[in-house]
């Protein structure tokens, strides 16, 4: 079988980690997992444009429903060469729902733009997907769609541990939240020792206006397919 993924990849954000071990355990079973794209010798992913080929189009969307390369004409070619009943979209931040709005966290600023991204969903396909146990609307089905590789897994050792927290993720909608534990391990700071996070977030930004002597200290981003046993896979601000 020859999957074709539909996304707007990045290499070292987003779901690439999923889809490039999705690559890697359908070859091990003899199949083939593709992305819709132009060939990129650079890429650790496998990009092709031969869309008849593949007998099942997966749309994963996340932020956006657009792709990140293309003519504007990409969807009807994909849409024109594959039919309906071989098309699936997974939807993996429960955007295909009307607004939502909790504690100032939100799916979309508006109903118009929850309407246009369920248009677009339903013009796709009938099978829709999300990683949730319930999903809302009726007609979505669940697929627990991510996943990590157990090769990561690290026997644990707090003695050699250099923090006691490291955030890790993007600070959208998570500055309360993480305000609050902050707040909450202030008398026992000594005991939970230092503390990490990315500086290019709102929540290490933060963390340099409340606090003195943080420093910001450079490392190396990490690519899909990488694994690093450092907790600064990318630039942290240390407390």
């Amino acid at each position: 079988m020859r999957l074709m993924f539909v996304y707007y990849c990045y290499g070292d954000a987003g779901s690439a980690q999923d889809l490039y071990h999705y690559g890697h355990a359908a070859k091990e079973l003899g199949h083939q997992v593709v992305m819709y794209g132009r060939p990129d010798p650079s890429s650790l992913f496998s990009f092709s444009l031969d869309v008849e080929s593949a007998d099942a189009l997966v749309f994963v969307f996340e932020w956006t429903t657009q792709l990140r390369d293309g003519d504007r004409l990409d969807l009807a070619r994909l849409l024109t060469k594959v039919p309906r009943q071989r098309r699936i979209v997974i939807d993996c931040d429960g955007a295909y729902n009307e607004a939502i709005t909790v504690d100032g966290d939100y799916n979309h600023r508006n109903q118009a733009a929850s309407r246009a991204w369920i248009e677009i969903c339903d013009s796709i396909s009938d099978r829709i997907y999300q990683p949730t146990l319930r999903p809302s609307r009726p007609n979505v089905r669940t697929f627990f769609f991510h996943g990590y590789d157990p090769a990561w897994e690290r026997p644990l050792d707090f003695r050699s541990k250099e923090f006691g927290m490291v955030y890790v993720g993007h600070s959208k909608f998570r500055w309360h939240p993480m305000q609050a534990v902050l707040r909450a391990i202030e008398p026992v700071r000594e005991q939970v020792g230092r503390a990490a996070g990315d500086p290019r977030s709102l929540l290490c930004r933060s963390f340099v206006l409340a606090k003195n002597g943080c420093r910001v200290h450079s490392a190396r981003s990490v690519r899909t397919g990488d694994f690093v046993d450092e907790p600064s896979c990318h630039q942290s601000c240390y407390l």
